[in-house]
């Protein structure tokens, strides 16, 4: 995940660009890109995610960061503004009452 923090600010982050598209790859390269756009923006970012599940876990198999913590991650780091996220095309259930806490603070449509 570090090599994808390291890779991003050298592709995405440019002075003159408003907005950012990754798409595609593993959901392990989420939040090192968000982490990444974070750092060289300075201003916590939005986002539209195209998922089928919130990605708002707090631990799952004991990890916690990996491919259903990212967005929620990202809101606890700050590097996300939880009002300027849109996830579209989810259909993942919640398993507790604490990701529910975690997904109410990012509006999902």
């Amino acid at each position: 995940m570090r090599v994808v923090g390291q890779f991003v600010p050298a592709t995405f982050c440019h002075a003159e660009l408003t907005r950012s598209v990754a798409v595609g790859g593993d959901h392990g390269i989420t939040l090192p890109i968000l982490r990444a756009l974070g750092r060289s923006e300075g201003v916590r970012l939005g986002v539209l995610q195209i998922d089928a599940h919130h990605d708002t876990h707090d631990v799952l198999y004991g990890v916690e960061e990996n491919h259903a913590t990212s967005m929620r991650r990202s809101v606890e780091d700050g590097i996300v503004d939880p009002k300027r996220v849109v996830q579209v095309g989810l259909r993942g259930s919640l398993y507790s009452p604490d990701e529910f806490d975690a997904t109410s603070r990012i509006q999902s449509g």
